[in-house]
């Protein structure tokens, strides 16, 4: 499932992890989730009623947007084909805060002793201030504070969902 863009993500974390994304890997990346989009998506529409993606193009804008832009980069991909979700929300959390949940869950679960290279403090302010510059670009997303506790966040997304779906 999931393919091509499964597989392509595996071979970036595996082989080019660190490099900065060119425009090659940027379009390797939105034609595989196209057609991931195209052929995969549709047909678990048929089934249920929502499908929520925990990562999607707007996503990649941010983890890839060095040297093209956010919107460059969510233009890529709606070109070839990306769906356009009907609802994105946005968890924007303080890079301190992220940091110290991401080290207390390390030590909960032992499972990673060490921070991946997204998890610096530098990387997290970083990818906070582009999703906030996102956030600028593109109104219709939802932002979600998510400095405040588990059920607030929780609360806040059906608040959105109840007034937009019911």
């Amino acid at each position: 499932e999931y393919e091509p863009f499964k597989s392509l993500v595996i071979d970036w974390h595996n082989n080019s992890i660190g490099n900065s994304f060119d425009i090659d890997s940027v379009l390797s990346f939105a034609k595989a989730r196209s057609i991931v989009h195209r052929e995969q998506i549709p047909p678990k529409l048929k089934q249920v009623d929502y499908i929520i993606f925990d990562r999607n193009f707007y996503t990649s804008a941010v983890h890839q947007s060095n040297p093209l832009t956010l919107q460059e980069i969510v233009d890529i991909n709606t070109k070839e084909g990306a769906i356009i979700p009907d609802k994105t929300f946005v968890l924007i959390c303080n890079p301190e805060i992220s940091s110290r949940r991401i080290n207390e869950r390390r030590d909960k679960i032992k499972k990673y002793n060490l921070p991946s290279m997204h998890e610096s403090l530098d990387q997290l302010t970083r990818h906070y201030k582009l999703y906030l510059d996102l956030l600028d670009l593109y109104p219709q997303l939802n932002r979600i504070d998510c400095n405040q506790s588990e059920e607030r966040v929780s609360f806040d997304i059906w608040r959105i969902l109840k007034n937009e779906y019911y």
